[in-house]
């Protein structure tokens, strides 16, 4: 009996797509994709972003948020988040250290109320106000 080398391939094939998995990522996996793995990660690219601002007022707050994400203090993190949003970015590097700082701050603090933390539950529904005004 001959097997064409067309269907051998078509099932080679797909034998294989079915052990790997071709499947698109959850969500969840879409949204890690580029987070920083830590909270110390994202405060090191926010000083790096800001280290040669002109702008007194925008260094502090992303100092302050840089100093905040590092001790897990997710409310004055925040605070400093909020401020540091209202201010004009000058560059590419600044939006992105910001951003990713906020997508971590929010995992940081996500993964902090599942294990209980009363402090991270005030800050999530801090964040859930602001996010309705």
């Amino acid at each position: 009996m001959k097997i064409s080398f067309k269907l051998l391939s078509a099932t080679l094939i797909g034998t294989f797509l079915i052990f790997t998995g071709c499947s698109e990522p959850d969500a969840e996996e879409s949204y890690n994709a580029g987070l920083p793995p830590s909270a110390k990660a994202a405060a090191t690219q926010l000083d790096s972003a800001f280290k040669d601002v002109p702008g007194a007022e925008s260094k502090q707050h992303s100092a302050a948020l840089a100093g905040a994400m590092r001790q897990k203090n997710y409310e004055d993190a925040l605070k400093s988040l909020g401020a540091l949003r209202s201010i004009e970015v000058q560059n590419i590097n600044q939006v992105m250290a910001v951003e990713n700082a906020n997508r971590r701050l929010q995992a940081d603090i996500l993964q902090a109320m599942e294990a209980g933390d009363p402090k991270a539950k005030r800050a999530w529904e801090r964040m859930k106000r602001a996010g309705r005004n």
